[in-house]
């Protein structure tokens, strides 16, 4: 749903628009794979390239169909574990909740 407005707009979204853009020949190339697919494959290998863990990836994601399926504004977990030592959470998707970053990070 990041594609469509408003999720793009999101304050936590700036600048992911250029990300989507060089991402859209992937998409054409690849036109079977979900942008969820082909978001989530280049956010992990990027964490990946930059020194962080490597994120095993789980394929099988289904796009949005429109902007009526984006998430609200403040949405989106926090960098941080919460009190209760854990990644994501009620705040929003509270299946994505894991005791590690990696781990929320393999579920959204």
């Amino acid at each position: 749903s990041i594609r469509f407005d408003p999720e793009i707009t999101h304050g936590a979204n700036a600048g992911l628009i250029n990300a989507i853009k060089l991402l859209e020949p992937i998409k054409e190339a690849n036109p079977d794979v979900s942008y969820a697919d082909i978001f989530q494959m280049a956010s992990a290998r990027s964490i990946e390239l930059a020194g962080g863990p490597r994120i095993d990836m789980k394929y099988g994601r289904i796009d949005s169909n429109g902007p009526e399926n984006c998430s609200k504004e403040g949405n989106l977990p926090d960098a941080e574990p919460g009190s209760n030592g854990m990644y994501g959470g009620p705040g929003g998707s509270a299946s994505t909740e894991d005791s590690t970053a990696a781990g929320h990070l393999r579920k959204v």
